[in-house]
């Protein structure tokens, strides 16, 4: 029988580095172009290549890069997407986590990114998930989630340590 690891990928922090748009502006004679935001970092994205050839996992899109993921002419998921394609990780994207509309009339509703990956492992619970886990910046996972979370530093992205930590969980 046939099982799926798979990756709740972020992307801001994760694979867009504040380090490698530090690298691009001083690149740049010290002046930021919007589109620099749009080149992900080399060092985080062989990083994420190597954990996923090494242990066959698939990327869920948990980031708000996936916002536009239905728009084609939306320039976050396209560049997203154009990343991946450069480290041939496009093909092993199979879902974006489920965006929740807050519904409230009387009380202020938080929808969590915790939220938003149980709805989608319990919408995929046919898709006989083996393990799973998160890759974020920043520590919006509470509960029993918190165990599949390995957070990032912002600055460095998916590093060694991140990537060992990923794969001994998913392995």
């Amino acid at each position: 029988m046939w099982f799926l690891k798979i990756i709740f990928l972020d992307v801001d922090g994760v694979l867009n580095t504040n380090r490698y748009s530090k690298e691009q502006i001083q690149k740049n004679n010290g002046r930021f172009k919007f589109e620099m935001i749009f080149n992900f970092d080399p060092r985080a994205m062989e990083n994420l290549k190597e954990i996923v050839d090494s242990t066959n996992a698939y990327i869920v899109i948990s980031s708000t890069w996936r916002l536009g993921h239905d728009d084609e002419e939306d320039e976050y998921w396209t560049n997203l997407i154009k990343n991946l394609k450069e480290y041939d990780l496009d093909k092993k994207v199979i879902g974006i986590t489920p965006i929740i509309p807050i519904r409230c009339d009387t009380e202020i509703m938080q929808v969590t990114r915790g939220d938003e990956i149980m709805r989608w492992l319990n919408e995929n619970s046919n898709k006989k998930i083996e393990k799973f886990a998160i890759i974020d910046d920043e520590n919006l996972i509470k509960g029993p989630l918190k165990n599949y979370l390995v957070r990032c530093n912002s600055y460095y992205g998916i590093t060694k340590g991140t990537k060992k930590k990923v794969i001994d969980l998913l392995s």
